[in-house]
């Protein structure tokens, strides 16, 4: 067991903590990989932090299997309580003992306090900050099973992938100096230490695309309702939104459609947004591949974010955000992932988009399916361009709703009224929509699916008559789109019309089935559909004595 012997003195140094998410490592010596090691770490009442270490190996007599498991808890302020081992060379021959720190009830100003790995990452965190730093402390040693000096040193730092790292040198009595790297919140990135028995070195496990795993996990409501059906939401300038979480604390935001979030300004800050680092592996040369020639003829940072976003929204990738991020970093776009809600067809629909570094500020690009929408109706809840991990990307508030006060649409302000007013029966209003109708004779509501993201929003049924009203925001509302829209339905002997009854501007087709209305409404429009045996009756009552739209 001489390998495990000579890495004992690493578990305490390699079980630093990364706060929301799982350290994966690779283990070789001389070149040769004998294993794999994991820490976790879970912040409760105490800290609890989880070390799994997987050796396989062949030496001289033969080949040898380890596994030991550690679990350290420590209090709030990094005072070590517990450590607790699992320990087995062969299978079914496994050894467990507990190690209770003597001093573990003495206050966070009593010094010699024996640290755990969180302990040691926050001393170091506070007193390790430029090269030639050093502390001194008292510090678990698995090798020892007990309590040990440890000294430990910045010696030097190294730029990796855009960010700096410290290049660390630790030291146990007894035992040969260990040289290892962090990052600024020491958080392990290698480790070497060379042994009269060969070279042992740790990096960190790189799975491609390992986010996917996380961006999959539920977390809080998928969609949430909207008080009301907001109207052209292209051009919606400005909303106020009142905010509800889970522990019913409410909050107001402000959103705009000209709001400046500038790039970095900081040269490093700026490349970690073109980086590769340990969730998101941009240098894979097929996303360069894909990038380059969907864009090698486009001049303008907008052309190509724009031309990439068009891609991932055409095929059918379950996480097609993560697949622009990787895009645009494979050609050197400045890219940040945004987690949060934007407005769809009277829901708030939680998702991921992506945010693209053109000129000097970060512009929206969502390459979700999804009608189109004024950036002022993106509700960002998390941003991160994932050099710092994860965990920025899930620490958002868990909302139970999302209530319009009122919005800027076109210039002009709308309030929304919470005046309960007596209406008449049967009726149907909707407020954001402007439309109002007494309900035909014979017709009833149908009930719709809320789960579904749909711009159906009315559906009256009779014995023997439908009418469905949808509204409709397509990517431009152009006098040809409108043509082309309606000729779905037309062919030479349904010619496309005007009804008289009907003041607004308007386009109507009759088919043997059906009458379609298409009523434009600044860059949106309202479909209306009549089907069944009576639909000419119906939709003259519709017309002449029901429908009606307010500003």
């Amino acid at each position: 067991m001489k390998l495990k012997l000579h890495l004992t003195p690493l578990l305490i140094l390699l079980s630093l903590p990364s706060f929301g998410q799982p350290q994966q490592y690779r283990i070789t010596w001389n070149n040769n990989k004998v294993g794999t090691y994991e820490t976790n770490h879970i912040y409760l009442d105490t800290v609890r932090t989880t070390t799994t270490l997987q050796l396989n190996y062949r030496h001289d007599e033969g080949t040898t299997q380890a596994y030991v498991r550690h679990q350290f808890y420590e209090l709030s302020y990094g005072a070590l309580v517990s450590v607790s081992t699992d320990l087995s060379v062969l299978a079914g021959d496994t050894t467990q003992f507990i190690y209770y720190t003597p001093d573990s009830t003495r206050a966070p100003s009593y010094s010699p306090s024996i640290l755990g790995p969180y302990g040691l990452q926050q001393l170091s965190q506070r007193q390790l900050n430029q090269v030639g730093d050093s502390i001194q402390c008292l510090a678990y040693s698995p090798d020892h099973g007990q309590a040990v000096p440890l000294w430990r040193t910045i010696s030097s730092y190294e730029i990796i992938l855009a960010q700096k790292y410290w290049i660390v040198q630790d030291s146990i009595p007894g035992k040969r100096p260990i040289e290892s790297i962090y990052n600024q919140d020491f958080v392990l990135y290698s480790s070497i230490q060379n042994s009269p028995i060969g070279r042992l070195n740790i990096q960190p496990l790189r799975p491609i695309d390992s986010l996917i795993q996380f961006m999959s996990q539920s977390y809080g409501l998928k969609q949430l309702p909207s008080n009301i059906w907001l109207p052209d939401p292209k051009n919606v300038n400005a909303i106020q939104l009142a905010l509800t979480t889970t522990n019913e604390q409410n909050s107001t935001i402000n959103l705009t459609d000209n709001s400046f979030t500038p790039l970095p300004i900081d040269s490093m800050k700026l490349a970690q947004t073109t980086a590769s680092n340990t969730w998101l592996n941009t240098q894979d040369l097929n996303y360069f591949s894909i990038a380059d020639s969907l864009t090698r003829t486009l001049t303008t940072p907008e052309e190509i974010a724009y031309q990439l976003t068009l891609y991932c929204r055409s095929l059918d990738f379950k996480h097609p955000s993560l697949q622009l991020l990787k895009l645009a970093r494979s050609i050197e776009l400045p890219s940040r992932l945004v987690h949060g809600y934007y407005y769809q067809h009277g829901q708030w629909v939680r998702k991921y988009w992506v945010q693209i570094g053109i000129a000097d500020e970060w512009v929206i690009f969502n390459p979700n399916p999804h009608s189109p929408i004024s950036s002022a109706l993106y509700l960002p809840l998390a941003t991160s361009d994932l050099y710092t991990g994860i965990l920025p990307l899930f620490d958002l508030p868990m909302l139970t709703s999302i209530h319009t006060l009122n919005y800027l649409k076109d210039g002009k302000a709308h309030r929304i009224s919470t005046k309960q007013e007596k209406i008449k029966s049967p009726y149907y209003e909707n407020k954001g929509l402007g439309l109002q109708l007494d309900i035909p004779k014979g017709f009833h509501i149908t009930p719709l699916d809320t789960t579904r993201i749909s711009p159906l929003f009315l559906v009256l049924t009779s014995d023997n008559s439908h009418i469905s009203f949808e509204y409709i925001t397509p990517p431009i509302l152009s006098d040809n789109y409108q043509t082309h829209y309606l000729q779905q339905w037309n062919n030479a002997s349904h010619e496309i019309t005007t009804l008289k009854d009907l003041k607004r501007e308007h386009y109507c087709i009759k088919t043997p089935h059906q009458v379609i209305i298409m009523i434009p409404d600044g860059s949106s429009f309202y479909l209306i559909k009549i089907s069944g045996e009576h639909r000419e009756e119906a939709l003259s009552e519709l017309i002449k004595k029901n429908l009606k739209f307010k500003e």
